[in-house]
C-alpha cells in the first residue's frame, strides 16, 4: 500500500492545503536473464511523495525478506536480491504500488554441459568418421569443432553440423595424417565447454610391407629352389607365421594386380 501524507491544515491566517504526488514507476526491468547459481539484483525507480510503500510478488504471492529473498527500499528506488539463484527462482515477478504496478520475468541462465560424449575411434584410410555429441543449457548455442587447435570448417573433407541439442562432425575419406585429437566446444551467454576425442587412422606399417617381402623372397626361393624353402625355413615356421605369410602374399599378389590394371 501506499503511504499518503494528504492533510488539511487551518489557521487564522487562512488555509492551508498540501497535496502528496502518487508514485509512479520510472524505470523497470522487463526481462531478467542471469547465469544460475550467481547474486541477482532487480531494481526499480518510483517517482512520486515520501513515504512511498510497494508489495513484491512471484507468480501471484508476496514476497518477504527471509533466507531467499532480501527487499530493499532506499528513497525513491526499490529493489529484490537473490543471493544465488535457483531453477525455482525462474517465473513472473511484480512490484505494486496503490496506483502503480510492473511486471517482469526472470530467466535463469544455463551454461552448457555434455550429456553424450563423442567416442574415440580407430578407421582405415578413406573411410568416413563421424563424432556426435548431446548438450544441456540455455539457447541459443555456438559449436565449433576443432582438431588439435585448429578449427575446423565445412568443406570438402569435412562436415559441422547441429541439430538443437546436438552436434557432430563428419570425415570422409580420412587420411593417417588426419590422426590427432578431435574437440567440440558449445558456448552461450553464460559459459562454455569443451570435450576431446582420439582418432587414430591405421596405415600400411612398416611390418606388413618387410613381410610382404619376405612373403615374395621366399615365394622367389621356392621357385627356383623348393628344397630349400622346405628343408630350411618351413619348418622353423610356427603354424600362426605360415598363416600369416599366406595372407601377406595374397595382399601383395592383390595390389600387384591393382597396380597392373
Amino acid at each position: 500500500m501506499i503511504v499518503s501524507t494528504d492533510y488539511l491544515y487551518h489557521s487564522s491566517f487562512g488555509f492551508l492545503f498540501y497535496f502528496s504526488e502518487p508514485p509512479k514507476f520510472t524505470r523497470t526491468p522487463d526481462r531478467v536473464s542471469v547465469i544460475l547459481g550467481s547474486f541477482v539484483q532487480i531494481c526499480c525507480k518510483i517517482s512520486g511523495s515520501l513515504p512511498i510503500s510497494v508489495e513484491w510478488q512471484k507468480d501471484g504471492s508476496k514476497i518477504s525478506s527471509g533466507i531467499k529473498h532480501k527487499l530493499i527500499q532506499q528513497d525513491n528506488s526499490v529493489s529484490v536480491e537473490i543471493e544465488q539463484l535457483e531453477r525455482p527462482d525462474a517465473g513472473s515477478y511484480s512490484c505494486q504500488t496503490l496506483t502503480s504496478l510492473t511486471r517482469f520475468i526472470v530467466l535463469p541462465s544455463e551454461p552448457p554441459s555434455f550429456v553424450l560424449l563423442p567416442e574415440s575411434q580407430a578407421a582405415l584410410p578413406n573411410a568416413t568418421v563421424r563424432y556426435k555429441s548431446t548438450f544441456t543449457g540455455t539457447p541459443p548455442f555456438t559449436v565449433k569443432w576443432f582438431k588439435d587447435d585448429m578449427e575446423l570448417m565445412t568443406g570438402p573433407t569435412c562436415f559441422t553440423g547441429v541439430d538443437e541439442t546436438s552436434c557432430f562432425l563428419e570425415l570422409y575419406s580420412v587420411a593417417v595424417a588426419q590422426s590427432g585429437i578431435y574437440s567440440c566446444q558449445v558456448s552461450n551467454d553464460a559459459g562454455s565447454v569443451r570435450c576431446s576425442a582420439d582418432l587414430t587412422v591405421k596405415g600400411w606399417d612398416s611390418q606388413f610391407f618387410e613381410s610382404i617381402e619376405r612373403s615374395l623372397c621366399l615365394r622367389s626361393t621356392s621357385f627356383h629352389n623348393p628344397t630349400a624353402l622346405s628343408s630350411d625355413y618351413t619348418s622353423k615356421q610356427t603354424p600362426i607365421q605360415k598363416l600369416q605369410n599366406v595372407i601377406a602374399v595374397s595382399c601383395a599378389f592383390f595390389l600387384l594386380a591393382s597396380f597392373i590394371l
